[in-house]
């Protein structure tokens, strides 16, 4: 009887511990993992249910996923296991990098290398590229190097040159929170210097797209430039090649079917605009279009660049470029594509198009901070094909011997006086190299080999003014004569100038001469670089004011707050010039011209304030040369008599007061014969 309860409450027990199991336990405690197939299809429901954007990106390519169920129970198992792999490869798969800098090139001169180049891992960009001559320092910190690129804050972001966008991949990474531009890439490997093992000279960065079946990669390279006995000075004002950072932009197909990828590239960033207040050349979008086998320079400054961006209309450039970037007043970065699109420029191409691109609009409109967008071409990558883009960038000095080899010499703009300017910085070069004088100097010396040229017409010049001395008495005898009857009056003056072969025109020729010479210095200041940071006396820098020191209020009508001496020192000589020139008034309207000369010198003041200390330094060598000169023939005493004239001047046609004579007499007999109206 025991036994029959023992079993019956074993039983009992069971039968309550199987339904316990069957019905309660999966209520209170669910399993924690479900079944790979139940996995695999929620996976799959999951992806069914992405956004539009994530959809698209899944069929980047025309890559499909197979999805048909198993042919028999017998393969159940490794149809789950495709669907798990199918949905890890739709989501995607993203390893964040460790952040990296490497450093291409060097910042000793005397490598060989013309710059230090700081590649950085996030976006696979340029952090900043430093020019290493000890000409091309840093304006407000000499003790700095020039850095001709930098990154420069953006919006919500901050450029770099060379960023890169690319659709397909950007998508993909939205659902990691990142992009091109803000991941950081792979340093795949680095090469050095077989001659200086610490200098890296070549940089391969990497990014996979997330479902592994596009790889891009940016491969930089510097080249060193061999000195063969040359100074680092003469090889770095002679050879591109150092100034160039040549840059692969290739794409790789891993998958099974063609892609279609389209890329944009950040242009040139960071540019410094050096002496912003008293410079005429701010940034400007600079490029060579090719036009049916030529090149058209084209040029875009910031303030239209501005301008369309706050119209909302930005231009774009369709046509093939040989270069195009940025440029300040000294110096450039300009990209070249490697393609040779001069041959064919239709189809042998990288770019569809650049975009100019405002980045920062400044107070003073033409200051705003530009750069450029390239848009690749629509790139066709057949599976296990990779296409590379091959460029250069030409990061430094504005210098017409370096800008030739890449078919960039017409950003060089000297003005229209340009062949002047040339011959100037020609010269003035000259003077430093090989008689090693410094600049300063030697704009003294060229200015003393001008004024020495101009010799005939100073003799000329003065003689004439001493025979204006002369003829003051006979001159006011005319004025008291004929009184208010200025047309008597007038013409008994050039009676009297030709009777003497007087021109009084002849006194302005030098001036004449001098001017192409002016604006030719003053094109030759703000365009060439050799003058930048060339110091005089207490001069820093010729190609800018003198600035001695800081005033504490702004001079009206010039709003600058520094102290000029050499602009003062300048308009000083120019009044004890116009003193010892002119000879003394003889009335009142002579005395009221001789006052209104002497306030236009006050006004020119105004004007010469802000000039280049460098063409200061002209005006006072000329102006002590001509007065100096003007006392040194007083003492010969160039005085020449009154011409008589011969039979045959007016078979001749006289003088050139005789002329004017002559042509007035005639304009009014044929006046005088004309049938009066009724």
């Amino acid at each position: 009887m025991e036994q029959r309860r023992f079993l019956l409450f074993l039983v009992l027990s069971a039968g309550i511990l199987m339904v316990w199991n069957a019905f309660m336990v999966p209520k209170i405690a669910p399993p924690a993992n479900p079944p790979a197939r139940q996995q695999a299809a929620d996976d799959k429901s999951d992806d069914q249910n992405d956004t539009p954007v994530d959809k698209q990106e899944e069929n980047v390519g025309g890559e499909t996923a197979d999805t048909d169920p198993p042919a028999d129970g017998a393969d159940s198992g490794k149809a789950d296991e495709k669907n798990v792999d199918v949905a890890l490869e739709e989501k995607g798969e993203f390893a964040p990098e460790q952040r990296k800098t490497v450093v291409l090139g060097s910042d000793d001169p005397a490598s060989g290398y013309f710059f230090a180049v700081e590649l950085t891992s996030q976006g696979a960009a340029v952090e900043n590229l430093r020019l290493n001559d000890p000409r091309y320092r840093d304006l407000e910190d000499r003790r700095k190097p020039l850095q001709l690129l930098t990154t420069v804050p953006y919006e919500k972001t901050a450029l770099r040159t060379f960023d890169l966008q690319c659709e397909s991949f950007d998508k993909a990474l939205q659902k990691f929170d990142t992009d091109l531009v803000q991941m950081d890439w792979q340093l795949e490997s680095t090469s050095n210097d077989p001659d200086l093992p610490a200098v890296v000279n070549k940089a391969v960065f990497a990014a996979r797209h997330p479902n592994n079946k596009l790889i891009l990669r940016k491969t930089y390279t510097v080249e060193k430039v061999a000195l063969a006995g040359r100074t680092a000075e003469v090889a770095q004002d002679n050879d591109t090649s150092g100034f160039l950072v040549k840059v692969d932009v290739s794409i790789e197909n891993l998958g099974d079917e063609a892609r279609e990828v389209v890329y944009t590239l950040q242009g040139p960033v960071g540019l410094p605009l050096e002496n912003a207040d008293n410079t005429r050349k701010y940034r400007d979008i600079r490029a060579g279009i090719i036009d049916e086998g030529s090149i058209e320079a084209k040029t875009l400054a910031a303030k239209a660049v501005a301008d369309d961006a706050a119209d909302g209309q930005v231009e774009e450039w369709l046509r093939p470029f040989r270069y195009v970037g940025v440029d300040v007043q000294y110096f450039a970065a300009l990209l070249e594509p490697l393609n040779d699109p001069m041959k064919d420029p239709l189809t042998n191409r990288y770019f569809e198009k650049v975009t100019p691109q405002l980045i920062r609009r400044a107070s003073t409109v033409e200051q705003s901070d530009l750069s450029i967008l390239l848009t690749s071409d629509k790139l066709t990558i057949k599976p296990a094909e990779t296409h590379t883009h091959h460029l250069q960038l030409y990061a430094g000095p504005k210098r017409e011997q370096l800008l030739i080899p890449i078919g960039a010499a017409d950003i060089l703009d000297f003005g229209m006086f340009g062949f002047v300017s040339k011959i100037m910085v020609g010269l003035l070069n000259w003077l430093h190299h090989y008689i090693y004088v410094p600049y300063g100097i030697a704009i003294i010396f060229l200015t003393v080999m001008v004024r020495g040229m101009m010799y005939p017409l100073s003799i000329k010049q003065a003689a004439n003014a001493q025979r204006m001395k002369e003829l003051q008495p006979k001159l006011a005898e005319i004025k008291r004569k004929h009184g208010s009857d200025r047309e008597k009056a007038t013409r008994a003056q050039m009676e009297l100038f030709a009777e003497h072969n007087y021109n009084p025109l002849s006194g302005c020729l030098p001036i004449f001469v001098q001017l192409p010479i002016f604006i030719g210095l003053y094109a030759a200041l703000n365009s060439s670089v050799d003058l930048r940071m060339a110091s005089f006396l207490w001069v820093d820098n010729l190609a800018a004011p003198d600035a001695m020191f800081p005033l504490p209020f702004k001079i009206p009508f010039v709003g600058w707050s520094e102290f000029n001496l050499l602009p003062i020192i300048t308009i000083i000589l120019f009044i004890f010039q116009q003193k010892m020139f002119m000879p003394p008034p003889t009335d009142k309207d002579q005395e009221l011209q001789f006052k209104m000369m002497n306030y236009m010198m006050i006004f020119m003041g105004f004007l010469f304030y802000r000039v280049p200390a460098g063409l200061c330094v002209y005006f006072i060598a000329s102006s002590l040369w001509g007065m100096g000169e003007r006392k040194l023939l007083d003492r010969r005493k160039l005085t020449m008599k009154p011409s008589t004239p011969s039979p045959n001047a007016k078979k001749k046609g006289g003088g050139f007061w005789s002329k004017i004579l002559s042509a007035a007499d005639a304009a009014a007999q044929q006046q005088s014969t004309k049938p009066k109206a009724d």
